[in-house]
């Protein structure tokens, strides 16, 4: 039911602004309290009464959903899918593009970046960074729509159903979706992108591509014909259309993808000029540590978007060069990751004040601190619970978030139906009232495992964002139960590098989740086929959770599993979550229809509807 509604709301498009449907929420709104044998007659009067007085909906769209609501009745997992998609972590908010603004097509969006690609075959990147140049060519089976962020939509694909098991998903390649160089796009490029996240080739790394291990059987994304994929999971999993969304599930060609897994020169990364998508770009230039370029591919499925002619990443490291490239107008928008400081964000909103727009952000993630089981004594969880007791979260809060901030939860703290930050406060470690105890209880536990006299040990982070600065901050408060830190820098490709090698004893690495569910986090974290399991950590008690609540379709259920398995990542220890703060992302004004995430993921970074206006400094 969901595929056909999507495709009814996202595809007749009046002007090049709409206002944004909630599609997900109406069908949530239709549906809550109709039983899984609902009749025709229930199932039509409730969503007519959903849709009632819907901005932005014709009497046709309407008539079409009501439609296919009455003719698509599915088992009750198939509507918890669809609720559970239909989830939004906030209202859906429209781009910064005042209604009745005329598009002014043309021109390059000039953005600025931090650090450069780490390769040039996608499938192996883990960082936004990279995930914002790329998802500019590659795009994806489903995507999160742009205006909103938080709908799912198509992409690739333009309609999907779902079997009574609720363990199959068929999907419909679009009709006449082609590569930039004129190939068409088929459903084998779509299965063997997926079933290469789990056979891993050449031993490759696929960091972001968790959930479909998570999910999907091996070998389980099938090509019935050049337009039909299915995709046969373990189990039904409410979240895994979200996963198959994230914009890090991108597509790339079969033929090169066999070629680099099977031919001459195994494992190799693609030439620049093998890099073809079907997305709204195309790669123009690449200036390795100067820019990433692309022009709008003119075989794009969704004409006449892009609106813009060319994107260009100036990659600049050094934070004062950015401050000073955005505040001449050099550059439109802030990097995504990392932003400009506290301080300097603040001196140029003062500065240019109405001339930009100014979206208020939190992260979707965690940031936290991976703890190397395979180093001893770190096999020990009562070192780990020591290092856990003696973190002082709330004086990190007032260090790195001076604007505000909180404790980060294992799941984010927006899911609150599993633990909220309130819960967190009341627990050791991240209570603020008990820390004199807790600092007690991590030396006791020290002296236990054989340590009371001190340990030695190295910290690695990559020199970005504001890991150097928490590294900063747990030297001084572990040192306070004997630890002695000795810290190691990485440049941000070779830290990469050593935490997949597992070259590492304790690390500080953050995490933005890939889809808006807490699976998001199993599947990027905890699970031993996640992506960033880089602690050698396997909890059996947890694996089952997971095997039990990812096809739940009860909240109140799922919510007691996922606070379970919260429990035994505080028990059983292996990552240690820090803190995060409130931000803001800026970008001048004449950037417009461009919808900022107000908690930045993964989500957006695709710049399909963006334009720019007839003002300084775009124009």
């Amino acid at each position: 039911m969901l595929s056909f509604v999507l495709a009814a709301c996202s595809s007749a498009e009046a002007d090049p602004t709409p206002t944004p449907i909630n599609v997900q929420a109406i069908l949530q709104e239709a549906l809550a309290n109709q039983p899984s044998g609902a009749s025709e007659e229930q199932i039509a009067a409730a969503v007519q009464a959903a849709l009632a007085d819907r901005p932005g909906l014709t009497e046709d769209q309407v008539s079409s959903i009501v439609a296919e609501a009455m003719g698509d009745q599915q088992t009750a997992v198939v509507a918890a899918v669809a609720t559970q998609v239909a989830m939004p972590l906030e209202p859906a908010r429209a781009t910064p593009t005042p209604t009745g603004e005329q598009v002014t097509t043309g021109g390059q969006l000039i953005s600025l970046a931090h650090f450069d690609v780490g390769h040039t075959d996608q499938h192996r990147n883990s960082s936004v960074a990279e995930l914002m140049m790329f998802t500019l060519i590659h795009p994806s089976i489903y995507q999160y729509d742009t205006r909103t962020w938080v709908d799912i939509a198509p992409d690739l694909a333009d309609s999907w159903s779902l079997n009574d098991a609720g363990d199959t998903y068929t999907f419909s390649v679009r009709d006449g979706v082609q590569y930039s160089d004129g190939q068409a796009v088929t459903a084998g490029d779509m299965a063997y992108s997926l079933n290469r996240s789990i056979s891993l080739p050449n031993s490759i790394g696929m960091p972001r591509w968790g959930c479909i291990r998570g999910f999907m059987e091996p070998d389980g994304a099938n090509a019935v014909d050049a337009d039909t994929l299915t995709v046969q999971l373990k189990d039904p999993a409410v979240a895994f259309l979200g996963c198959l969304a994230s914009p890090w599930i991108m597509i790339q060609k079969e033929s090169l993808l066999r070629d680099i897994d099977e031919g001459s020169d195994p494992g190799r990364e693609p030439d620049l000029d093998e890099i073809i998508g079907a997305g709204p770009y195309k790669l123009a230039e690449y200036r390795r540590g100067v820019s990433w370029d692309v022009e709008k591919n003119t075989n794009y499925y969704d004409q006449p978007r892009p609106y813009l002619d060319k994107v260009r990443y100036v990659l600049i490291t050094d934070p004062s060069a950015r401050v000073a490239a955005f505040r001449t107008g050099a550059a439109y928008m802030e990097p995504i990751f990392p932003g400009f400081g506290s301080d300097d964000d603040l001196a140029i909103r003062n500065e240019l004040g109405d001339r930009l727009t100014v979206t208020e952000t939190v992260g979707f993630g965690v940031t936290g601190v991976h703890i190397n089981l395979r180093v001893k004594p770190f096999d020990d969880v009562r070192v780990r619970r020591a290092m856990q007791l003696a973190m002082d979260r709330q004086e990190m809060v007032k260090v790195l978030s001076p604007t505000g901030g909180d404790v980060l939860c294992y799941y984010p703290c927006i899911f609150d139906w599993i633990y909220d930050e309130d819960d967190y406060r009341q627990w050791p470690g991240f209570n603020p009232d008990t820390k004199e105890a807790d600092i007690a209880e991590a030396k006791r536990l020290m002296g236990e495992a054989g340590f009371g006299d001190g340990l030695d040990y190295v910290v690695s982070f990559r020199k970005v964002g504001n890991y150097p600065d928490i590294a900063a901050i747990l030297l001084d408060q572990w040192k306070e139960i004997g630890m002695n830190l000795e810290l190691r820098p990485y440049e941000s490709a070779a830290g990469w590098a050593a935490y997949q090698a597992h070259d590492f004893t304790v690390a500080v690495q953050g995490t933005g989740l890939n889809f808006l569910d807490p699976d998001a986090a199993n599947d990027l974290l905890y699970l031993p086929t996640a992506g960033r399991m880089y602690q050698g950590w396997n909890n059996d008690e947890f694996n089952q959770l997971f095997e039990m609540e990812k096809g739940e379709v009860d909240r109140a259920t799922r919510a007691k599993h996922l606070q379970r398995m919260t429990d035994i990542l505080l028990e059983d220890v292996h990552y240690l979550p820090t803190t995060g703060g409130i931000g803001n992302y800026i970008q001048w004004r004449c950037v417009k229809g461009y919808t900022a995430p107000t908690a930045l993921g993964q989500n957006n970074y695709r710049h399909d509807r963006t334009w720019l206006a007839d003002e300084a400094p775009c124009r």
